[in-house]
């Protein structure tokens, strides 16, 4: 449930930054600028870029360097990426640690043109690095049990977007879904 509110957020904020940004380009050819378009829209852009990015970590279609990878076997492929997966949610702990402490350094700038506290926008670091450190979290208890009994894994009903993405990549699984 979660999951889906949080791809309509991210989609519902792209359509906002468009539809914003359109109408205030319209606006200014006609000699009306919105002042505060900009500021919104960067508001808006550093949410869905977090929210962008935790949503690409669920799916396992984040960017990232395959050169290695490619040449492991899918159960190597697991280690591996349970390893850099828990290299990744420390990173992420030390920037919601730091994030938190970022959003608290101005409490009383204002968002460009707009009377918002600009602690809207930087709260999206500590709130985006938390979401992802949590995803990669669950994601390492799937690489787990997958790492445990990948048979009694694969036969599950449905597979986590990730763990099915590195099956397909080392042909461990077809795309109908076999193993």
């Amino acid at each position: 449930m979660w999951n889906k509110l949080e791809r309509r957020l991210t989609a519902l904020l792209l359509f906002f930054i468009v539809v914003l940004v359109f109408v205030a380009a319209v606006m200014r050819t006609f000699g009306y600028p919105v002042i505060w378009s900009v500021d919104f829209a960067q508001l808006l852009f550093a949410w869905l870029a977090v929210l962008g990015a935790n949503q690409a970590l669920k799916q396992g279609t984040h960017a990232k360097l395959d050169v290695l990878i490619n040449k492991l076997n899918f159960a190597n492929k697991l280690k591996l990426t349970l390893v850099l997966n828990l290299g990744c949610i420390i990173s992420l702990l030390v920037s919601v640690v730091y994030g938190i402490e970022l959003v608290g350094l101005n409490p009383k700038r204002t968002l460009g043109s707009t009377d918002l506290s600009y602690a809207w926008v930087t709260s999206a670091l500590p709130v985006g690095a938390g979401l992802m450190a949590l995803t990669l979290g669950i994601q390492c208890r799937d690489l787990l049990l997958c790492l445990q009994s990948p048979a009694d894994y694969f036969s599950r009903p449905e597979l986590p977007e990730h763990i099915k993405h590195l099956a397909l990549e080392s042909r461990y699984l077809t795309e109908e879904g076999s193993a």
